[in-house]
C-alpha cells in the first residue's frame, strides 16, 4: 500500500474544491496565509480542482516553509527526496526533513530517520535513525513505528529486542497500516521473535493484501505454494504471484518466474519463465539474474547468447558482492515505493 503523502490529512478545510479555479485559494496564498499556501500545494499535487502540477505545488509548499509551515516543511523534503517538481537532492531534502523534524512534526521525523537509516543526504547512522523515529512513532505515525519495530527485529541502530519489535509492530498494525500488518504476518510466518503461527501469519498477511500491498500478495502466493496456514494450492499461489508481479514486484516476478519454469500451478512454459526471470533480474533478484544468465546459455526460452549470458553472471557477481536488502541492510520484501505517513 502506498502511504498517505504529505497534506493527504487534512487539518483544516480552507476553501472549496473549486476555490483554486476561481482564485479564491490563491488570492489567500498570495497574501501570505500559509494554511492557503500548503493547501494549494497540495491540491496542485493530487490535481484537486486543479490540473496536477508538481512543480507549482513545490512553489507553494516551499512559500509556506520559508514561513514557518512545519508540514510544508516537510512536503519541501519530500519533493527534494523524490526530485518531483525540483531536481532530486538528497541533503536538501535531509535539510527540510530535519527542519520538519525539530518543530516537532511527526512527517518530518520519520522521514528524516529513514535518511539516516539509508545514508540518502547525510552520514548513515543507525542509532540516529531509530532516535527520530521513535520521536514520530510516539506520535501516531504508523511508517516510523513499522519501522521501528524492524530495526528492534535486526538490531540496527538499538540493541535487537524481539518483544520491542512486536509492540511496534503490532501498534502500526491495529491503526490498520498495511506495511504494519504485512511485517507483522511476516513475522508469525518466521518464528523468530514470536512462537510460529501460520494462521494469525495468514490473517495480517490478507488485511495487508487487501490495502493492495504487492509484498502481501507475493507472501500470501509463498504460503499458498507450501501450505503454510491454508490448504496448499499451486494455482492460487500462481494467481498471488501474478497479481505481485503485474504491480512491479520484484519477488512475485521472480516466483512467478519459477512457477512457469517448473509448471507448477501454470502450463508450463520457459519463454514465460524467460520473461518473468528478466524483469526480476533488472530489479536486481539474484536468484533471476541465476536463471536469465543459466537461460541465455542454454537456449532456454530465449534465443542462445554466451554473451549475454557472460554479461548476466558478472551483474550478478557485483549483486552478490553489494549485496543489500531494505533500509537496515537485512530486509528485502517490502513495498518498494513509499513514503512515510503523517499519521
Amino acid at each position: 500500500m502506498k502511504k498517505k503523502k504529505p497534506g493527504g490529512r487534512r487539518t483544516k478545510e480552507v476553501e472549496t474544491p473549486s476555490a483554486a479555479a476561481d482564485g479564491g485559494l490563491e488570492a489567500a496564498a498570495k497574501r501570505g496565509d500559509t494554511e492557503a499556501q500548503f493547501e494549494l500545494s497540495v491540491r496542485y499535487m493530487h490535481g484537486e480542482g486543479v490540473e496536477k502540477d508538481h512543480a507549482k505545488s513545490f512553489e507553494w509548499a516551499h512559500k509556506a516553509a520559508e514561513l514557518g509551515d512545519s508540514r510544508a516543511q516537510g512536503l519541501v523534503g519530500m519533493f527534494y527526496d523524490y526530485g518531483k517538481g525540483v531536481d532530486q537532492d538528497f541533503e536538501q531534502a535531509a535539510a527540510w526533513y530535519r527542519r520538519a523534524a525539530d518543530l516537532g512534526n511527526a512527517f518530518g521525523q520519520c522521514a528524516l530517520g529513514s535518511m539516516y537509516a539509508t545514508g540518502r543526504g547525510v552520514e548513515r547512522d543507525g542509532v540516529v535513525a531509530a532516535q527520530w523515529y521513535e520521536k514520530a512513532a510516539l506520535q501516531g505515525n504508523t511508517s516510523a513505528q513499522v519501522r521501528l519495530g524492524q530495526m528492534y527485529e535486526e538490531g540496527f541502530g538499538v540493541p535487537r529486542d524481539g518483544e520491542k519489535a512486536l509492540v511496534w509492530l503490532r501498534r502500526s498494525a491495529a491503526q490498520g497500516d498495511a506495511e504494519g500488518q504485512y511485517a507483522l504476518g511476516r513475522v508469525y510466518a518466521d518464528g523468530e521473535i514470536v512462537e510460529q503461527d501460520d494462521a494469525w501469519a495468514v490473517r495480517w498477511l490478507r488485511k495487508a493484501a487487501a490495502s493492495n500491498l504487492p509484498a502481501a500478495w507475493h507472501r500470501l502466493g509463498w504460503m499458498y505454494e507450501h501450505g503454510r496456514g491454508v490448504e496448499q494450492d499451486y494455482a492460487e499461489a500462481v494467481s498471488w504471484y501474478r497479481k505481485a508481479a503485474d504491480r512491479g514486484h520484484e519477488f512475485g516476478q521472480a516466483s512467478l518466474g519459477l512457477a512457469y519454469l517448473e509448471g507448477r500451478g501454470v502450463e508450463q512454459d520457459d519463454q514465460q519463465a524467460f520473461h518473468w526471470f528478466e524483469k526480476a533480474a533488472e530489479g536486481d533478484i539474484i536468484e533471476a539474474q541465476e536463471h536469465v544468465a543459466r537461460m541465455y546459455r542454454e537456449g532456454r526460452g530465449v534465443e542462445q547468447d554466451e554473451e549475454k549470458a557472460q554479461a548476466w553472471e558478472r551483474r550478478l557477481a557485483d549483486a552478490v558482492s553489494s549485496l543489500h536488502g531494505s533500509e537496515f541492510g537485512i530486509r528485502g520484501e517490502g513495498d518498494e515505493d513509499t513514503e512515510p505517513s503523517q499519521g
